[in-house]
């Protein structure tokens, strides 16, 4: 197998045709300097990333589509395939176009990828009215995507006052290759963001989102992540506090099995005083699979009255499951309340025979235990629609899951 060095060089060699124009070669050239991620990299350690990447190829996928894994049925939104837009319904107040792809800076390898890819362009959703809309978007690939990456690139503008809820569906399919979201969402002053997120397992596709929030004074974001995993699956959040008031609370389930990967890593910048932030993370994980929680909080210099908080926690249903937490802060100031919590654990055993001497099958009590474990979560997002979804996908999990789950 060849080593990640080796791929960049071979995805190199075959890019560098396509980049023509002068920003497709500052991709490249920025891509030959940062490389493929592996564990070399301290932000992966936990994640392996070259098995997935030996079986992808460099070419981005093209041609008609031959399939549809998904249609909007008549809801209001996106739907993406192989990473451009096929099909979309939007009310009156919200606009989509395309515009020419831009990056002030490249964070990685993989981001550079977005800027190589022939006619590259960032999908504009701007809302322009404070109604309350949700929208649902579809990202997904068609079997023209075996092998081949898949980037989608959004950006999403709420205007001052607006009101805008957002489900996305993560529809990877089991081929290899390379699945690429980057998301950058922006809240005017005083608007309000909700964002749910439900994958689907994507075995030997290695896929990586990227979710960016820039909250201005009293807007708010609430966002949520279900992650069933893949071989493996990386989600990145990242939320800038830019004005006072601004608040964020991101939250995390993971539900694993099998050899299934998920790492999620977030990033909180409080960068204006008497910014508030709130994390939460859950992971059910069994068999062989493993979740990764990298959660980290800065409080940056002048930043007084700032309140962080973030939590973990762990449920492991076999000895060869794992949870791995890396809670982290930064504080430049006194003036402010920070705290952060971690904990991995088994079911509760006593609440466990409390249920089953009461004529309650131990299955069933698995059931009941973990669905209250998770429920806090979903239960608790704001939106009733993404709320249903989310129900949806745990209900679905619970009854494909095997081992101590049948």
């Amino acid at each position: 197998m060849q080593t990640i060095s080796e791929i960049t060089q071979s995805w190199t060699k075959t890019l560098g045709p396509l980049c023509q124009a002068p920003e497709q070669r500052q991709a490249l050239q920025a891509f030959i300097k940062m490389g493929l991620p592996d564990q070399h990299l301290e932000p992966w350690a936990y994640t392996k990333t070259l098995s997935a990447l030996s079986k992808a190829g460099p070419l981005y996928a093209s041609g008609r589509p031959v399939e549809r894994a998904f249609t909007l049925q008549g809801r209001q939104g996106l739907a993406l395939l192989d990473g451009r837009v096929v099909e979309y319904i939007l009310p009156k107040d919200i606009s989509h176009q395309k515009v020419p792809q831009k990056h002030d800076s490249f964070i990685d390898g993989l981001d550079c990828l977005h800027g190589i890819r022939p006619e590259a362009h960032t999908n504009l959703i701007t809302a322009t009215n404070a109604t309350e809309e949700t929208l649902f978007v579809y990202l997904g690939e068609s079997e023209n995507a075996a092998g081949a990456i898949t980037p989608a690139r959004l950006k999403f503008d709420i205007a001052p006052h607006g009101r805008l809820n957002l489900i996305f569906i993560l529809s990877n399919v089991a081929r290899p290759g390379l699945s690429l979201s980057h998301v950058d969402l922006h809240a005017g002053e005083n608007a309000q963001v909700s964002v749910a997120v439900i994958t689907s397992p994507s075995s030997d596709r290695l896929t990586f989102h990227r979710w960016r929030t820039f909250l201005k004074r009293d807007s708010r974001l609430s966002s949520m992540v279900l992650t069933v995993g893949g071989e493996p699956s990386r989600h990145e959040f990242e939320a800038h506090l830019l004005e006072t008031g601004a608040t964020a609370s991101v939250q995390g389930l993971y539900l694993l099995g099998k050899k299934q990967h998920a790492d999620i890593h977030t990033m909180i910048h409080h960068l204006a005083p008497n910014t508030t932030s709130s994390q939460l993370f859950k992971a059910v994980v069994q068999d062989e699979a493993h979740g990764v929680y990298t959660g980290k909080v800065v409080i940056h210099p002048g930043c007084s009255g700032s309140n962080a908080g973030q939590k973990a926690l762990g449920m492991l249903l076999s000895k060869n499951a794992h949870f791995s937490t890396r809670p982290q802060l930064e504080v430049y100031n006194d003036d402010v309340k920070c705290g952060h919590g971690a904990a991995v654990g088994q079911l509760n055993e006593d609440e466990s025979f409390y249920l089953t001497s009461r004529g309650i099958s131990p299955e069933r009590t698995r059931h009941i235990l973990l669905e209250a474990f998770v429920g806090e979560i979903v239960q608790n997002f704001p939106v009733p629609l993404a709320r249903i979804e989310l129900e949806k996908a745990v209900q679905s999990y619970f009854q494909t899951a095997v081992g101590t789950l049948s």
